[in-house]
């Protein structure tokens, strides 16, 4: 079976070999080869019934990186992909699958990294049981600048200022996770720390610390980059521990030495909040079993190692 690849013109074969696919193909056998589907809307100079088509000249997208089964033409994979309905096979639809590994696969760090936490480090009674520390790697600088704008367009219930994992219903949480698997090409992967709690484990910094530690290491950033790279980390400057944790490990040599720590205001950097939702669906996953949200980036071939 041949991996597929989403190009700027359409699809491409990686490796192995397989039928050569029209990238304006407006028909598949789920849709009748005389007919237009009917999420499609008709070529001019056609009707919706009778008659082959013409193959609708629309600008393909580049954003969707993720594999569909070779029976289902693009335009009808792209719809529903949109729609999120399919099975994993892929023949009612085209689900979600896990994308293959294949010679090209970006590792950590990425270059651009925006690092964020959820749960707390108290140890008062009603403090959350475990304490998230995670970091979302990007491979452009640019990448995810439009995702929570999207996701707040297509959710009526997303709030107008800063969006937040703790503050979000699952339908905003939906469509945040959706917009950043849509530009899964530019996402290195994420690398998260957590850390549970225990009456014989101190609170606050230390255990900050140690989940941030795990969080560098999963990352890579705690050794020598590779030659010449130079990453940017961006932490939430409303954050009490991790500028005084990251100095202390910085002075101590812990660091990587092409690591670049820089301040940033959540409310004004999209990145920073869709940071907050990777940590917030991580903490679901570690403390109430909800793999639900990790599982989206999972499904979608997003690295992500959780020490």
């Amino acid at each position: 079976m041949p991996s597929w690849v989403l190009g700027p013109v359409g699809l491409s074969v990686r490796e192995g070999s397989g039928p050569t696919f029209d990238p304006y193909l407006t028909t598949c056998r789920n849709c009748s080869p005389t007919r237009m589907p009917r999420h499609l809307p008709p070529p001019r100079g056609t009707r919706r019934t009778g008659g082959v088509p013409t193959p609708l000249r629309r600008r393909t997208s580049t954003r969707r990186a993720v594999p569909f089964p070779a029976h289902i033409s693009l335009r009808c994979f792209s719809s529903r992909l949109r729609r999120g309905v399919g099975d994993e096979s892929g023949r009612n639809g085209p689900s979600l699958q896990r994308a293959p590994v294949t010679s090209g696969v970006v590792t950590l760090p990425g270059d651009f990294l925006f690092l964020d936490e959820s749960g707390d480090p108290g140890m008062a009674p009603g403090s959350s049981p475990v304490l998230v520390v995670s970091i979302l790697h990007l491979t452009a600088e640019s990448a995810l600048t439009r995702a929570i704008k999207r996701a707040r367009k297509k959710t009526a219930t997303a709030p107008r200022n800063e969006m937040k994992w703790a503050t979000s219903d699952d339908r905003v949480r939906t469509a945040v996770f959706r917009e950043i698997v849509a530009d899964a090409a530019l996402v290195a992967g994420i690398s998260a720390g957590v850390v549970g709690k225990a009456p014989e484990r101190p609170g606050g910094e230390p255990l900050y610390r140690a989940a941030l530690e795990k969080a560098l290491g999963g990352g890579n950033l705690m050794g020598p980059l590779p030659r010449g790279q130079r990453a940017v980390l961006t932490v939430d400057a409303g954050g009490p521990y991790v500028l005084g944790v990251l100095g202390k490990l910085g002075q101590a040599g812990r660091l990587a030495s092409g690591l670049v720590v820089r301040e940033g205001d959540s409310e004004a950097i999209p990145q920073l909040q869709a940071a907050d939702f990777v940590a917030g669906a991580i903490f679901a996953e570690a403390a109430r079993r909800d793999g639900r949200f990790v599982e989206i980036l999972r499904t979608a071939g997003i690295r992500v190692s959780i020490r």
